[in-house]
């Protein structure tokens, strides 16, 4: 192997303080010590660059490591342990940390595999639907799907769109006995319609702040949630145009019911 240059030598101390326990001083002096051979503690101080008032005692704390010998002389000499012997105990604790760190590896990597397949079979819980015609018969479809409950959240002229397209779905929710429950801002333009949906289910007035503008919520039985965001007439604050996403997973459905249609209710006076 060739030989490294002094200076490449001697700045070895950073990667040896990197792999070892050693303090700065300590791999200093021990770097010194490998490429002055047998020294005394003056040379090592000016070899190593460490003051002389903490040489001794870094040479003694390498003594007790097993890393410095102290020859038997006067003045004292010493010799460094060959760099093999000092830290093959080192090396062989590193490829043992490997070995673990690669069976962790290895068993992550497994893990991540399950969980990808199980993934790619949860995915038909979700579904995003474009163009207004496809939501509206995903909300109609919903609608006939529900056995209990149905939650709607939307806005004036979003409930103006549901009842266009809905309104003999409603129906159809009041045959099966579905407790439907109309979560909406009322303005002149869907006030007629709220009139003739109070007879049917329960309607509450929410501020017109609530809800965002172009956007609609409807939960079934809270095994299923649509979030739909359409151009109804509103300014639509978000750059898509009639969208949404159906769920059906029944903790997020459960967890967005909460958020969704726990908004505060206004009472109506029509």
């Amino acid at each position: 192997m060739e030989a490294l240059p002094a200076a490449s030598l001697l700045n070895m101390w950073k990667k040896l303080r990197e792999y070892t326990q050693l303090s700065e001083y300590e791999a200093k002096v021990y770097v010194a010590l490998v490429r002055e051979g047998p020294s005394t503690a003056s040379e090592l101080s000016k070899a190593s660059k460490v003051p002389r008032t903490k040489i001794y005692q870094t040479l003694r704390k390498l003594i007790e490591k097993g890393l410095v010998a102290e020859m038997p002389s006067e003045p004292k000499i010493f010799t460094a342990t060959s760099p093999s012997a000092a830290f093959g105990p080192h090396i062989e604790s590193f490829e043992e940390q490997a070995r673990d760190f690669y069976s962790m590896v290895n068993f992550l990597e497994n893990a991540y595999e399950k969980a990808s397949t199980t993934a790619k079979t949860r995915r038909d819980d979700l579904w995003v639907i474009h163009g207004k015609p496809n939501i509206m018969k995903a909300i109609r479809d919903l609608f006939l799907r529900a056995e209990r409950t149905a939650y709607i959240l939307t806005t004036e002229n979003g409930l103006i769109q549901i009842f266009k397209d809905c309104n003999k779905t409603f129906d159809r929710l009041v045959e099966n006995r579905v407790d439907v429950h109309i979560s909406t801002s009322i303005g002149f333009r869907n006030r007629g319609i709220v009139q003739e949906l109070r007879h049917i289910c329960s309607v509450h007035k929410v501020d017109r702040d609530e809800v965002p503008p172009s956007t609609l919520f409807i939960s079934i039985d809270q095994k299923e949630t649509l979030i739909a965001i359409m151009e109804v007439g509103d300014p639509n604050p978000f750059p898509y145009e009639d969208v949404a996403v159906l769920f059906r997973n029944p903790i997020l459905c459960a967890i967005l019911s909460r958020i969704l249609f726990k908004v505060s209710k206004i009472p109506i006076h029509i």
